[in-house]
């Protein structure tokens, strides 16, 4: 089945330059998925996966108006590269436990990253251009 969880577990997931797309909600059961990436969606305010445990790369970059991006049961992912966002104001990664690359931000607006469970990082961690960070 192409829609099947076990499929979409390998599957990478795309947005490009939607213009017009203001929100990404996942309230469905995939729990795994190879990469979400999401790129130059100006008009992107919130992207949301409740159920999302494990990601192979999470990329978010040149969405300048996302306000919150919340993956609270994200426990895994390959990198995490997320910039250009001066608007996000909240990211919850609340379960991640460990990234097995680089976890990269910049050019965000949020003042923290919630993170609490991250015990491993096996890339760099760069914080850049991103004046109003002040926890991570």
């Amino acid at each position: 089945e192409a829609c099947s969880p076990a499929a979409l577990a390998s599957a990478d997931i795309y947005v490009y330059g939607n213009q017009a797309v203001q929100s990404i909600v996942a309230n469905i059961t995939i729990t795994a998925i190879g990469s979400l990436t999401v790129v130059a969606c100006p008009s992107l305010l919130t992207i949301d996966a409740p159920s999302l445990t494990a990601v192979g790369n999470l990329t978010i970059r040149h969405c300048e108006s996302l306000e919150e991006v919340s993956l609270p049961a994200v426990a895994l992912s390959g990198f995490v590269d997320i910039g250009s966002c001066e608007s996000l104001g909240a990211l919850n990664v609340s379960s991640l436990q460990a990234v097995a690359g680089s976890f990269d931000i910049s050019g965000v607006g949020t003042s923290e990253v919630q993170a609490p469970s991250l015990t491993r990082i096996d890339g760099a961690l760069t914080v850049a251009s991103s004046p109003n960070m002040v926890h991570i």
